[in-house]
């Protein structure tokens, strides 16, 4: 699926994404499938930072008030679903 077809689809459920994020988040996934060895806790703490240094992206190009509209949008659809 494009990126651009992720983002018609997340509009479709009420979620506001952008083609940049799709490919970051599509990067960092490759990433993490290419990692072959046992995560050390120095491995988890770099996993950690990588998806901060997501979220700040995410801030950063959206806005921060926008970011929490769409984490409560998130929240709302899981605790639907549960």
């Amino acid at each position: 699926m494009s990126a651009k077809d992720v983002v018609a689809k997340a509009k479709e459920e009420g979620l506001t994404l952008t083609e940049n994020y799709v490919h970051t988040i599509r990067s960092a996934a490759k990433r993490k499938a290419g990692e072959s060895t046992p995560r050390s806790a120095s491995a988890a703490a770099a996993e950690s930072r990588s998806s901060e240094t997501l979220l700040m992206d995410l801030i950063i190009e959206h806005g921060l008030p926008s970011v929490q509209r769409m984490l409560a949008n998130v929240a709302a659809k899981l605790r639907s679903r549960v």
